[in-house]
Order: structure tokens, then sequence, then C-alpha cells
């Protein structure tokens, strides 16, 4: 209809979700390419991520009796797994919430932590545990 002439249109790509695990594991990019280690701090929150945004409209109007993947986008922090180091070498070391104290495994050293030190830039894994699976 338009003689074989096509018109750019603005496009948008987005991922939704119609439910979330109950444990969810994000890992952060640390390595550019293969020559150096991201460093940059990523502020992530220890309690409350609300991955709400992400779900799809249908999913959330879903209101029969389903199960809490559906209905729970509440996400707490339990675990941070950090690298230190470099590229070609290093060591890992985590962060794991206990009855709701923090603690640095690192090797054979179990120790408390504040949970003031629990983001830093040595974050490379950090797990969560949805709400819902806690009361479950």
């Amino acid at each position: 209809a338009n003689g074989g002439e096509f018109q750019e249109s603005p496009q948008t790509k987005r991922l939704m979700c119609w439910s979330f695990p109950p444990v969810l594991i994000l890992q952060l990019k640390r390595f550019k390419d293969s020559h150096r280690k991201l460093d940059s701090l990523v502020r992530f929150p220890l309690r409350g991520l609300d991955l709400s945004q992400f779900q799809a409209e249908t999913a959330k109007t879903w209101t029969s009796e389903h199960s809490a993947s559906v209905k729970d986008t509440t996400y707490d922090c339990f675990a941070v797994v950090n690298h230190t180091g470099s590229l070609h070498g290093g060591h890992y070391f985590s962060y794991i919430a206990i009855d709701g104290s923090w603690y640095c495994f690192n090797d054979s050293q179990v120790a408390p932590i504040g949970e003031d030190c629990i983001v830093s830039s040595k974050a490379y894994l950090i797990f969560y545990v949805r709400r819902s699976t806690v009361d479950e």
C-alpha cells in the first residue's frame, strides 16, 4: 500500500515474568572481556527487593488461588558471595544472614559482621529468598 517504502518506528523490548522463584540468585558482571575486573559499587537492597514491576499484568490480576510464586514478588537478601583479587587470581568469601545477624565466612574463619558492610564493591553473587517462602 505504501509502494514498498518502510518507516522506522520506535521499538521497546522488555522481559516480563509470570512468576518468580523461591530463591533468586543475581550474578553481577565483574569481568570485562578477559582483560580486566570491574570493581564498581552496585547498591542492592538487603530487604524488600520488589520485582512487581517485572511481572506481567495478566499475572497480577490472576485472582484464583495460586502459588506464592505468582502472588509474592518481594525478596530479602540472605547471602552474598564476594571476590577479591584480580582477573587471573583471587579469593572468594561470603556473608550469610543467620537468625537476623550477618556473618563473614572466609575459609575456616567465621566472624560476625555489621549489616553496613554487606553491600560492597566486592559483591559477586547475591542470594535472595522470597518472603512467602520464609513464611511457608
